[in-house]
């Protein structure tokens, strides 16, 4: 890597703090396993007496964990106690809403199950204030999950599952409950076991624990999009939701991330196998469309539970440098890790965002920005 572009990363990204682009930052970029750059900027929260950032802070990884996720349920691929292209009904038979015997388990990854997000917690409400019959919730659910879960059960299909990709949190939800009842362990007891511990990730939570937040960037009296704020955004935070409810640092994304590029290990682990992550890593919906935070594209690039750089780059989310065949994943809030096999590169941006479009969540944050930097940054 060359040295003075490393340095002039340094600048810059101090440089968008003191602009307020975003509230606080830390970086991390390693090229064949080594770790050349790791940055932190800007303060903790948004209170006048708050204390900095710290290179192992943690934050809310949101959508991240669907990567992560992701993960997991490919161990169940491997070992074979998955099916990818069996129906959803096989491993959910209470799954009963019109036009869901035609989801297949891939299509959770991929986003293309055909559910509309946005219908998503409108019918979750309806269904709850109409009384659920709701059987008993096992031991190894979360009560509110289990109940919304089987209010999403009745939930439509909005178009046909496998023509478009929608991208949505029930997805994930659904690929959580089939982790459960294949594993027989909770969501956070799966992480801990089969991803956190092997690769000694020891600063990744499932659900927001009081304990860390006076290490935790974030600010809770601060609107984010449409995201509650105070106690009520710690409480839902706290519910272990396969979508989106891991807090760890940078450092521990950068270990996830390097066990993608290593192609499943790192260290003396061995949570993937080759086959497995190149899978993944693979546009698994060439020719098929999406609308994401309002903007329309024509690919939409989606291996199993990443996202995958190629010709049509988003606005906001893609650098333009990176090489095709890159992967990786965002989460709201400002926080996002790639993976660039053709530079044996990792990158992880997170932030604060300070600038978020209230209707879109579109995020006008530096992330494509660092990506470009990163990547210009290889000597060879």
């Amino acid at each position: 890597m060359l040295p003075q572009q490393v340095e002039l990363i340094k600048r810059r990204g101090a440089q968008w703090v003191e602009q307020d682009n975003t509230m606080a930052l830390v970086v991390l970029a390693a090229r064949h396993g080594v770790v050349c750059l790791h940055e932190a900027w800007g303060p903790l929260n948004g209170k006048p007496d708050a204390p900095p950032a710290r290179l192992n802070s943690y934050f809310p990884w949101a959508s991240m964990s669907k990567a992560v996720t992701a993960v997991a349920v490919m161990q169940l691929v491997e070992a074979g106690e998955l099916g990818l292209t069996r129906p959803l009904q096989f491993y959910i038979p209470e799954l009963a809403g019109d036009g869901t015997e035609a989801i297949l388990v891939q299509h959770l990854l991929t986003h293309t199950s055909g559910y509309d997000g946005d219908a998503d917690a409108a019918w979750i409400a309806a269904r709850m204030s109409d009384g659920l019959d709701l059987p008993e919730c096992p031991a190894t659910q979360h009560e509110m999950i289990h109940a919304q879960l089987h209010a999403r059960y009745t939930l439509p299909v909005a178009t046909r599952p496998g023509t478009l990709m929608s991208y949505a949190d029930i997805n994930i939800d659904l690929l959580g409950e089939v982790l459960r009842r294949i594993s027989g362990l909770s969501y956070a007891d799966v992480l801990g076991e089969r991803i956190f511990r092997p690769l000694g990730m020891t600063r990744t939570r499932v659900g927001f624990d009081p304990a860390i937040e006076p290490s935790l960037v974030a600010d809770f009296d601060t609107q984010v999009m449409e995201f509650p704020t105070g106690d009520e955004a710690r409480a839902l935070l706290s519910i272990p939701r396969a979508s989106g409810a891991l807090f760890g640092s940078i450092e521990d994304c950068a270990v996830f991330a390097q066990m993608l590029l290593n192609g499943g290990s790192y260290g003396d682990a061995t949570i993937l196998h080759p086959a497995t992550v190149a899978q993944m890593a693979r546009n698994q919906v060439p020719g098929i469309g999406t609308d994401f935070v309002g903007q329309e594209h024509l690919e939409a690039s989606w291996g199993y539970g990443l996202s995958i750089y190629d010709t049509e780059r988003w606005r906001w989310f893609h650098g333009s440098l990176p090489a095709n065949g890159a992967f990786g994943h965002s989460g709201a809030g400002g926080v996002m890790f790639w993976v660039d096999p053709a530079y044996d590169l990792i990158g992880l941006y997170f932030s604060r965002c300070l600038d978020v479009d209230p209707e879109t969540g579109e995020h006008h944050w530096d992330a494509d920005l660092f990506q470009n930097m990163v990547t210009a940054a290889v000597a060879d």
